[in-house]
């Protein structure tokens, strides 16, 4: 078991992190939900079962308890299929969102941008929010009114992005920068931008988030908030590991990661 635990230990720490940077990252990652896929591979490689599995095993029919070592899904279902929500002390890791939309805002503001508008995403998401908690805050900071008219809630989508970029740059109070809460929101107004005959950064500034490989290859490149997915993978299987071996305990441990700009021609006028 010791052999097959370090085993586990190593495809983790050189996984996990690739699968969080392929996907949307959310605000706080549990390490019992992140993790799940692969140490459920590597149990039912040596066992025949999932995790999931052995903790049905051991749930009652009363309260569904499930045992934490056995613990792969933060939900369980009991023998009456009905859902048990399990509420556990664990590890945190979670990116520091409003930071990052200081410091996408901030930056506009240095360029000598006064109108800045944000594709701010679905409303209902949480990284939506706090992205979007930072670039008022900011405007705020530097005594910036907020124009409702350039606050666009819209999907994780190019097209979607575009057709709001197209909108905002047809309406009388043009914004002068649009920070978009992700890089592929950023490649739809980059388009919809040079679509308009605008010239980056002179006539309007652009910033993306998650700084993805494409953001650097586009003409001009779009300067782009990294969020260290890697890293935040990482520490999450790293959490996980803890756990596992008991040196953690059940902590309520939080660890954040603080986001990074990078700067680019498309919002870059000084």
């Amino acid at each position: 078991m010791k052999k097959l635990f370090l085993i586990l230990s190593v495809l983790l720490l050189n996984s996990c992190g690739s699968l969080i940077s392929a996907s949307l990252t959310e605000t706080i990652f549990n390490p019992t939900s992140i993790a799940s896929n692969l140490i459920d591979y590597g149990i039912k490689k040596h066992t025949g079962k999932k995790m999931s599995e052995h903790a049905l095993s051991k749930a009652t029919d009363k309260d569904c308890e499930i045992n934490i070592e056995n613990l792969s899904n933060p939900q369980s279902f009991c023998k009456d299929k009905e859902v048990a929500e399990i509420n556990i002390a664990a590890p945190k890791i979670r990116l520091d969102n409003i930071d990052g939309g200081v410091q996408a805002t901030e930056h506009l503001i240095e360029q000598g941008y006064k109108k800045i508008a944000i594709l701010a995403g679905p409303e209902n998401l949480n990284i939506s929010n706090k992205r979007m908690e930072g670039y008022l805050q900011t405007l705020k900071t530097h005594g910036l009114r907020a124009d409702k008219g350039h606050i666009i809630h819209c999907d994780f989508n190019q097209q979607y992005a575009y057709e709001a970029t197209k909108e905002l740059l047809a309406s009388k109070n043009r914004p002068d920068a649009i920070f978009t809460i992700s890089d592929r929101m950023a490649i739809g107004a980059m388009l919809a931008i040079k679509e308009k005959g605008l010239s980056m950064p002179h006539d309007i500034g652009l910033v993306g988030f998650n700084n993805e490989p494409i953001v650097s290859l586009v003409t001009p490149a779009i300067s782009s908030v990294e969020m260290y997915a890697f890293e935040i993978g990482k520490a999450t299987a790293r959490a996980y590991i803890e756990m596992m071996s008991g040196a953690a305990g059940m902590s309520d441990q939080e660890i954040i990661i603080k986001p990074k700009l990078f700067i680019r021609t498309s919002s870059k006028r000084r």
